[in-house]
């Protein structure tokens, strides 16, 4: 009878043993095993990047399904097909923007605090919103070798600066044969000048940087600009941006921004060419963004 109780006990002992391993380790592990399979499955990829060689690019703001797209791209080549209307394709001038910069910020609370002391060293300067942060920039232009003499003189003052890029993706519209084609073809073209103007004005700011020269070959082109976006406005005004083309609103706020910083920087450059250089060149980047902002 002992004998048959200490053999009860035993045969206990060995079945806690058991359901200790089996809770305790194997049933963990094969947790970790499915978790790891199904995370493998189904969990997207993040991709890191390092702040220092940021290359900023900007694409379009609305995100659609893939088979969403694929069945309007379908829908809209068979409207042109049964219309008989020819599409014409225009390339937009390659444009970047080039910048240095000094920090990213969370929120907007030290951003009068940035702005004071770039003010007072003299720093042009452009605080850009973007993924829910705030960039400082402060000089920049349309070619990266410009900006890469800057980059020495920030440094000096903010050592962790560097060189932001900013590629839009989007080149060229299309745009249907109709009565509103030869418009439509003279507005991308003066647009066109528009940023062709605004690369020459970057060599422009380059030249003045190297040699500390006069600012009046930029102020003739700043000219040149205001003229074209009167001529921009008028024909923006006067017909129906088709689908594909730009949207009419933003094209409409850019020329609006551009012509009241063109509007100031006559001011501040009749008020005091070399104390003002630093707020002519903010308003220049500034304009450089605007262009971001319709190509993007």
């Amino acid at each position: 009878m002992k004998k048959n109780r200490m053999m009860l006990k035993r045969n206990k002992r060995r079945g806690n043993i058991l359901l200790v391993l089996i809770f305790g380790m194997i049933l963990p592990v094969m947790a970790i095993y499915i978790g790891l399979h199904i995370t493998k499955m189904w969990v997207s990829p993040v991709l890191n990047s390092e702040e220092g060689n940021s290359i900023i690019a900007l694409e379009n703001n609305e995100v659609k399904d893939n088979g969403e797209d694929n069945n309007k791209s379908e829908t809209t080549e068979e409207n042109k097909n049964n219309n008989k209307i020819n599409y014409i394709k225009a390339e937009i001038e390659p444009f970047s923007v080039y910048t240095i910069q000094i920090a990213s910020l969370a929120d907007n609370k030290n951003v009068d605090d940035f702005i004071g002391a770039l003010n007072d060293q003299k720093l042009a300067h452009l605080i850009y919103k973007t993924d829910n942060s705030y960039k400082v920039y402060v000089s920049g232009g349309t070619k990266r070798t410009h900006v890469e003499t800057e980059l020495v003189k920030v440094k000096t003052l903010y050592p962790d600066a560097y060189i932001s890029e900013v590629h839009p993706l989007v080149k060229n519209v299309e745009y249907p044969q109709d009565e509103r084609a030869e418009k439509l073809e003279t507005i991308i073209t003066d647009l066109n000048e528009v940023i062709k103007t605004m690369d020459k004005q970057g060599e422009a700011w380059y030249n003045y940087f190297v040699s500390e020269g006069s600012l009046d070959n930029y102020v003739e082109l700043l000219k040149i600009q205001q003229n074209l976006l009167v001529k921009l406005s008028e024909k923006i005004s006067g017909v129906e941006l088709p689908e594909g083309f730009f949207k009419k609103g933003i094209v409409e706020k850019m020329i609006a921004y551009q012509e009241g910083n063109i509007k100031r920087s006559l001011e501040l450059y009749e008020e005091n060419e070399v104390d003002n250089a630093h707020r002519l060149h903010s308003l220049f980047l500034d304009n450089l963004f605007r262009i971001v902002e319709i190509i993007k």
